[in-house]
């Protein structure tokens, strides 16, 4: 008898539990929330991989144009190790019409002034080198100083990538300079990997979902493999529909890796290119 009074009141305690824990999860105002330790996560740290690899490459740019009182900040990165940088046309060029394109055939572009600044602080001239007529891309070359032309200083240029193209929903990362703030790291998400954006484009270019602003112009579209596969160089901020008042916010375009090659080649530039490892087995004789 003492026996099954025990059981009869364990059975009423747990019963009571069950019910007192049904009751809260059903009204309490919190709803139950689960948590991940971050440790758990396989690819917790891919970004702060991909930052440690890459942002040393990258730089900040600004163009001073004296004759019309203007000056431009934005992004850019190496492609070699004596100096070359890759930014954006729209960044470094202005004609007599004040955009980045000429009016007339033979007309040059407006005399600036162009300095870059690298992630140690460094400060640096640097000259025009090449700009490309259908895409929104242009080449700086620093001019070095004087004891790092003694010392055979070398910078560390990024690995294009144009053979994994991206795809929606991939990963993928920016460094750049917006609004004139300095190295800031975005994390992005491909939206589109390919849009053509103007009948005159001679390529698509990936849209973004995230963060694009003025300043991140010029800036490397970076894979979680920290290899090029863009170059940032605009964010929609045109109106979506017939109706003014209508914005279309949240979205970056970026040129992809194989035209900003193209233009490389071009001008006769040797850049980093990643070559895919190939598993295939071989005969052997």
């Amino acid at each position: 008898m003492k026996k099954k009074f025990y059981v009869t009141a364990i059975f009423l305690v747990l019963t009571a539990i069950l019910f007192s824990a049904v009751g809260c999860s059903l009204f309490s105002d919190s709803p139950q929330r689960y948590y991940i330790e971050i440790g758990q996560v396989e690819d917790s740290r891919v970004a702060s991989i991909v930052a440690n690899n890459t942002i040393s490459s990258c730089v900040r740019i600004s163009a001073e144009f004296p004759s019309i009182s203007l000056t431009s900040k934005s992004s850019g990165f190496f492609v070699t190790s004596d100096g070359y940088v890759i930014t954006n046309r729209h960044c470094v060029i202005r004609f007599t019409n004040g955009k980045d394109l000429p009016s007339q055939n033979g007309e040059l572009p407006i005399r600036a002034e162009y300095s870059i600044i690298d992630t140690n602080g460094n400060t640096y001239n640097a000259n025009l080198v090449a700009y490309s007529k259908s895409a929104d891309i242009a080449l700086l070359q620093i001019v070095p100083h004087g004891i790092d032309v003694i010392l055979g200083k070398e910078f560390e240029p990024l690995v294009f990538d144009t053979v994994s193209k991206p795809y929606y929903g991939d990963r993928l990362y920016t460094i750049g300079n917006p609004e004139d703030m300095g190295f800031i790291f975005s994390e992005l998400m491909v939206a589109s990997p390919a849009v053509k954006l103007s009948s005159e484009d001679t390529y698509s270019s990936i849209v973004l979902d995230g963060n694009i602003n003025h300043g991140n112009s010029g800036g490397p579209l970076i894979d979680v493999n920290s290899h090029v596969v863009g170059l940032i160089f605009a964010r929609v901020e045109g109106s979506s529909t017939t109706d003014s008042s209508s914005k279309t916010y949240g979205l970056g375009c970026a040129i992809p890796a194989e035209a900003v090659t193209a233009f490389l080649d071009s001008c006769g530039v040797k850049y980093l290119s990643y070559t895919p490892q190939t598993n295939e087995d071989t005969d052997q004789a």
